[in-house]
Parts: C-alpha cells; sequence; structure tokens
C-alpha cells in the first residue's frame, strides 16, 4: 500500500500569477520607499543648504550670524530626521538595507516556489500574510502623517499581498483536493 505524499505542484498558471503579485508588490514596495525617503530627505536638505547658503553668503553680519543661523539649522534638523525614519528593534525601515533585503527575499520565495512547488507555498502564505499585516500599518501611519502619495504605493503593495495570499490559498486548496482524489484512487 503506497500513502499519499504531497509532491504536487501547483499549476503553472498559478505559480505564473504569485511570481506576478510577488514581484509587483516588491516593485512597490521600493518605489515607495524611494518615494518616501525622497520625499522627506529631499525637502529637508534642501531647506537647510538654502538656510546654509544664505547664511554663508551675507559675510557682513559676522560669524556670530552665521554661527546662530548652524545652531538653528542643527535643532531643526534632527526632529525631522528622526520622525521620518521610522523604526523597529533600532533598525531603519527606509533603510536600503532592508530594501534590498526585501528584493532578496522575494527572490528567494520566487525560486523556491518554483523549485518545490507545494512545500513553498506554505512559506509564501506565511511571508505575505505578515507582509499584508505590515502594510496595512503603513497605510495607517501613511495617512496619519499626510503622505497620500506613499500610502496609495503601500495600498497597491497590500492589494498585491492580499491577492497572493488568495492565490496561494487556492493553491494550496488544488494540492489537497488532487491529494485527497489519488488516496481515494489508490
Amino acid at each position: 500500500m503506497t500513502t499519499p505524499t504531497l509532491h504536487h505542484t501547483p499549476s503553472r498558471s498559478k505559480r505564473l500569477l504569485i511570481t506576478a503579485l510577488l514581484t509587483l508588490s516588491t516593485v512597490l514596495f521600493v518605489v515607495g520607499v524611494a518615494v518616501e525617503r525622497g520625499g522627506v530627505s529631499g525637502g529637508t536638505t534642501t531647506d537647510i543648504h538654502q538656510e546654509a547658503g544664505a547664511s554663508q553668503e551675507a559675510p557682513e553680519g559676522g560669524g556670530a550670524h552665521t554661527e546662530a543661523g548652524e545652531n538653528a539649522q542643527a535643532s531643526e534638523a534632527p526632529p525631522h530626521t528622526e520622525a521620518a525614519e521610522p523604526t523597529i528593534a533600532g533598525m531603519n525601515l527606509e533603510s536600503p538595507w532592508v530594501a534590498g533585503a526585501v528584493v532578496l527575499v522575494t527572490v528567494l520565495l520566487i525560486a523556491a516556489l518554483w523549485r518545490f512547488g507545494y512545500p513553498a507555498l506554505f512559506v509564501v502564505l506565511i511571508v505575505t500574510s505578515l507582509a499584508t499585516i505590515a502594510d496595512v500599518r503603513e497605510i495607517i501611519v501613511q495617512v496619519a502623517q499626510g503622505r497620500y502619495s506613499v500610502a496609495l504605493l503601500a495600498t497597491g503593495v497590500a492589494v498585491a499581498h492580499v491577492a497572493t495570499v488568495i492565490i496561494t490559498l487556492l493553491a494550496l486548496r488544488e494540492a489537497r483536493t488532487t491529494t485527497q482524489a489519488t488516496a481515494v484512487k489508490v
């Protein structure tokens, strides 16, 4: 007597769809991080450089004016950077390293899906479910801060993750049905 094993490979169309959705969510995530970092640091850096340029161009005011301007800039800059860079466990979530790690994890998930098939679906399901929770949190934070373009990108990422969860669940159900049908035939 043989026991049924789960060596089922999801259909090619489901693997392609999951791959496309993971790729889409990752691209939107990277664009969102770039937009958020560019919008926050770009505005702050430009303001600081303009103020620094204005204080350096006026030599008549003396060193005290320049020094006072630098002190004002130094006291204004940290609140912008602290509010703009959320951290969890001391890790900057908007860091290029985190974005790179997300891209790497996505590539590994896609490779595992195509190489291992059914067993990789569980990992895809867990990762995308957790990512969806993080996406919803990010949407709330971005709307609260009035960054609607970043919130829109985060919404796109969340929708892609939810769609990935749904397709993954359908693929798991399909595999289970196929396995049960094979067990009945034996």
